[in-house]
């Protein structure tokens, strides 16, 4: 039997899941007689630990001396009780085997080695694969609402507000991205790492966009309407309000956006919204700042009929054709003489 890979979803590491399979793999190679060849390097060291003879017994100490150790050392600390006991893990990890067997998807054993009793292994061509996932244990952790039974907000309310206490900072922000605190999970250009588009984040994808959202990658964050799906309107998102409007810029709803003076936070002067820049304009629309709306020839984009003559050109010359005229409305009839 080869164990050539194990692989664990990010989100779902640092809770022994890959031990867990790894282990019910061993479990079954030694019920079949079947020689484990471990590939993997994660795989080899469980294998090796497992294999390892126990340690020899320390010498035995003085009884005197024993009794002195314990008066003088601390009293040990209270250790909470597993619930989980080596039985239920070594049946979870067997059910695990047999699930990822069926899903083929992560890693691959390979029927071989001498002394197998199976088919599968005479034939020495089967090839089973074997995910890392855990995912029956995982159910067994999941509530209805589909999280963490421990933090399900609904479920056990007391619960994720410890959790979520836990991980903040003195500023009230998750410790790990929080940019006054140095959190691990900020780069050197002060944004989330996962997100940089400079450090080549995880989440960047091969057009520079967040892969969530992004259309030619077909992210999960966009709806069959080529909208943000919480933003579609169509799809009922669930940033949209009763009113049809995005439920932060809703000033009937009180969004987040919306500052005392009734306007959005970010272009408010009197709030000093982060829009508006130190000329008491919107930073795009400033052609001392250098706005991304304003053109070569110091005007706004959408305004300039140089830069639309120049777009006009290369369509042109692309063999687009140009732009359907949009019709105008005729101009107001003059009023009647009295």
């Amino acid at each position: 039997m080869e164990l050539w890979h194990t692989f664990t979803p990010p989100a779902k590491r640092g809770r022994g899941l890959a031990k867990i399979v790894v282990d019910a793999a061993l479990r079954c190679a030694a019920l079949n007689g079947l020689t484990v060849d471990a590939t993997c390097s994660y795989a080899r060291r469980v294998r090796d630990a497992a294999a390892a003879p126990a340690a020899a017994p320390a010498p035995a100490k003085d009884a005197r001396a024993t009794n002195q150790e314990k008066s003088q050392s601390p009293p040990p600390r209270k250790r909470r009780r597993s619930t989980t006991t080596p039985e239920s893990t070594s049946a979870q990890g067997i059910a695990l085997l047999q699930l990822a067997a069926a899903a083929a998807t992560t890693t691959t054993t390979r029927g071989g080695g001498g002394g197998s009793t199976t088919a599968a292994a005479e034939a020495g061509t089967s090839t089973v694969a074997v995910a890392a996932t855990a995912a029956a244990v995982l159910e067994s952790q999941q509530c209805a609402h589909g999280r963490r039974k421990s933090r399900c907000k609904d479920c056990n309310p007391a619960g994720a507000a410890r959790a979520r206490e836990s991980g903040r900072c003195v500023h009230g922000r998750v410790k790990s991205q929080c940019k006054d605190c140095g959190g691990v999970s900020i780069c050197q250009h002060n944004r989330l790492r996962a997100m940089c588009k400079d450090c080549g984040g995880a989440s960047i994808c091969v057009h520079k966009r967040e892969r969530y959202y992004c259309k030619e990658c077909g992210g999960n964050g966009i709806c069959q309407h080529g909208k943000v799906r919480s933003r579609c309107k169509d799809c009922g998102g669930s940033a949209i309000c009763a009113h049809g409007r995005e439920r932060r810029y809703c000033r009937e709803c009180g969004g987040k956006s919306i500052c005392p003076h009734g306007r959005q936070k970010s272009k408010c002067k009197e709030c000093g919204g982060a829009s508006i820049c130190s000329h008491g304009r919107l930073r795009s629309q400033c052609k001392e700042c250098g706005g991304a709306s304003i053109c070569p020839h110091k005007r706004l984009k959408h305004r300039c009929k140089e830069c639309a003559a120049a777009a006009a050109a290369a369509r042109a010359g692309s063999g687009e054709g140009a732009r359907p005229a949009i019709p105008r409305l005729p101009p107001p009839a003059p009023p009647a003489a009295s």
